[in-house]
């Protein structure tokens, strides 16, 4: 009966042993998933770590570009502008100087027109006394 009891024993664990060895295959299977998961994943987060940091330096070159543009166009306005000025005032000391020529030929033509006024003529305005307002029928 002992070596009955004791076979049963060792058949319980010689079902023991296959079970946990393959509980152990099972285990290992998963490792090797789990690994390869891992595996994966790492590959991603390099990959995505590769594509944050282009898109970074490309956020920099195109902020870069964008500063240089921004102060080409500045710098263009302003030159423009300078440029505009100095037309405005050149326009205008021009204009400034032929409406000052036309006026000083407006006046000798004003004076060469005009008689001169003889010494003896009195040009001061007369006061009419208020017996010239009676006598005109005021």
């Amino acid at each position: 009966r002992e070596v009955l009891l004791s076979n049963e024993r060792e058949s319980a664990y010689l079902r023991q042993i296959e079970r946990n060895e393959e509980e152990k295959l099972k285990l290992e299977e998963d490792v090797i998933e789990y690994r390869n998961k891992l595996q994966v994943c790492q590959l991603q987060r390099q990959q995505l770590q590769e594509l944050l940091d282009t898109s970074l330096e490309n956020d920099e070159v195109v902020k870069s570009k964008a500063v240089q543009q921004l102060n080409k166009l500045r710098l263009d306005l302003e030159n423009q502008h300078a440029r505009d000025v100095r037309a405005v005032r050149q326009w205008y000391e021009e204009d400034k100087a032929h409406l000052l020529d036309e006026i000083q030929r407006l006046s000798q033509t004003i004076s060469q027109h005009l008689l001169p006024l003889p010494d003896e003529v009195d040009v001061a305005p007369r006061r009419r006394s208020l017996s010239d307002h009676s006598s005109s029928g005021d």
